[in-house]
């Protein structure tokens, strides 16, 4: 799965990777940040699960005492860490005028996933501190909403990069005739 982000639509193309979630520059060859390869466009939207999954397993591992609680203390800063990643690049990412209000659903959604995402992490920062299984309880509850809503928002993207694509092609054929489409 790979997911295009324009920062600046001229000369910058923005590829997520499946593996460790790191916005890349280009869409070819390997992830800058883990190194594996970068998936190809796929057929169909993207959805994400991989962090949820984590944040699930090492939840159980932690109640089942297989992990330390500073173990888990370790994985919710590292998807702190991430969170701060992206909620960053969104924050610098430069919409052009004319795409603004295509792209508004896709940024209120996945903005409100990364809204549930921080009080999810803090929901299970409450759960060190008090050792209440409600409590970490709820935060997976709230991840879980704000995977659906990250997801919501990718696919809200795929569809308007498939709009792009078919205008821009459209336009190529009407201004091009000849021009591959």
């Amino acid at each position: 799965m790979e997911d295009f982000i324009e920062k600046n639509p001229i000369d910058r193309i923005m590829m997520i990777c499946l593996a460790c979630g790191y916005f890349n520059e280009g869409t070819t060859g390997n992830c800058e940040k883990c190194g594996l390869p970068l998936a190809p466009f796929p057929a169909a939207p993207p959805f994400l699960e991989g962090q949820l999954s984590t944040l699930r397993n090492s939840a159980q591992k932690v109640i089942l005492g297989q992990i330390s609680i500073e173990d888990f203390e370790g994985v919710l800063e590292r998807f702190e860490n991430r969170l701060k990643e992206v909620s960053s690049f969104l924050e610098t990412l430069a919409v052009p005028e004319e795409m603004r209000l295509d792209l508004l659903p896709e940024l209120t959604v996945g903005s409100e996933g990364l809204r549930l995402h921080q009080e999810a992490l803090q929901a299970m920062r409450d759960y060190v501190s008090s050792r209440n299984l409600g409590v970490l309880q709820e935060g997976l509850g709230k991840a879980e909403k704000a995977n659906e809503k990250i997801n919501e928002a990718m696919q809200l993207n795929w569809k308007s990069f498939l709009n792009w694509k078919e205008m821009t092609e459209d336009l190529l054929a009407q201004y091009l005739p000849g021009s591959p489409t």
